[in-house]
């Protein structure tokens, strides 16, 4: 795995291009390899970066997002879940297992939510399901 070099070395690289240095004294002045160099530079200039007009913006240095695993749940699922659970007194003594049938049902065109995926969201949303319990008879 390549070294992943700091937004202000990044920028310092990029001034001295722009500023006509070669790209051996960058090299040397910033400890980039010549490939990391040519590559940063590559993308800078996708973003709009051109050598020697105007000042180096974050935007031409900055890193891209990372690739992951995309979230089960969109921003809009996760709402859906948070306003079934709230709406009334009746869906608030859902069991997680029946918020997530009944958001299947509305929502046939969205892949499947398991009750897992329904307790992680509502735990990101601070909310917890509460347990129903019996009240049971002491012994005297």
């Amino acid at each position: 795995m390549s070294q992943e070099f700091d937004l202000s070395i990044r920028i310092q690289a990029l001034t001295l291009h722009s500023e006509g240095y070669s790209r051996a004294a960058i090299v040397q002045k910033t400890g980039y390899s010549p490939g990391g160099l040519s590559s940063l530079i590559h993308k800078a200039k996708k973003r709009g970066y051109q050598p020697g007009q105007g000042p180096i913006l974050r935007e031409y240095a900055d890193t891209e997002p990372r690739k992951g695993r995309p979230p089960k749940l969109t921003q809009d699922q996760k709402d859906k879940i948070v306003a079934t659970l709230t709406s009334d007194k009746a869906c608030r003594e859902f069991s997680s297992q029946k918020l997530a049938d009944k958001l299947n049902r509305e929502n046939p065109d969205d892949p499947a939510i398991s009750r897992r995926t329904v307790l992680r969201a509502l735990t990101a949303e601070g909310l917890h399901l509460g347990r129903q319990r019996s009240s049971k008879k002491q012994k005297g």
